[in-house]
């Protein structure tokens, strides 16, 4: 099951979850056809609520950021547990 929760107030099931993705996208055109609209809304230091893109891939927040070097670091450790 997907969901869009408010204010559009959507579900849809399918067998598979891209299925089910596919039919909330039916719902939502079937709203947007009746004129309901979608839209950023500026806040007060003009930044856009929703970015227009991702925050990701960081910009080399990767290579700077120790909690993600130590996070990866732990990933390869248990892969390399797994392998053994």
């Amino acid at each position: 099951m997907r969901s869009a929760g408010e204010p559009l107030n959507l579900s849809a099931v399918g067998a598979t979850p891209k299925e089910a993705t596919g039919q909330l996208g039916v719902l939502l055109d079937a709203l947007l056809a009746k004129g309901r609209q979608i839209t950023t809304l500026p806040v007060a230091n003009g930044k856009a609520v929703f970015p227009a893109a991702p925050p990701f891939p960081a910009d080399d927040a990767s290579q700077t950021d120790w909690a993600f070097r130590e996070l990866q670091e732990a990933i390869e450790e248990s892969r390399r547990m797994e392998s053994v």
